[in-house]
């Protein structure tokens, strides 16, 4: 897989993605071969970042509740990463 940087996580007022208009957690990520991306979970994966939390990262407004959040927010941005690369045209010389 490739390396993953998460650039930010906030909450959303609603997301295009979900079924429901609740809350919802926003990722936002970047690959070194793809384009900045957004994928939007349920807030019931996250927590609120705390002060130390926000100070140190102000970009992260929540965090993973657990590491089956975690594992599901990692599926969701590998299937995402996973679909981009599918589509890329690979160029080659004749």
């Amino acid at each position: 897989m490739a390396h993953v940087t998460v650039i930010s996580r906030t909450e959303v007022a609603f997301a295009p993605d979900l079924p429901s208009l609740a809350p919802a957690a926003e990722i936002a990520f970047s690959t070194e071969h793809t384009a900045p991306t957004r994928v939007y979970l349920p807030m019931e994966f996250y927590r609120p970042a705390t002060l130390e939390e926000r100070a140190q990262n102000p970009r992260y407004g929540l965090y993973p509740k657990d590491a089956a959040a975690e594992a599901s927010e990692r599926d969701v941005v590998s299937k995402v990463i996973d679909m981009a690369y599918r589509t890329v045209l690979h160029k080659y010389e004749v």
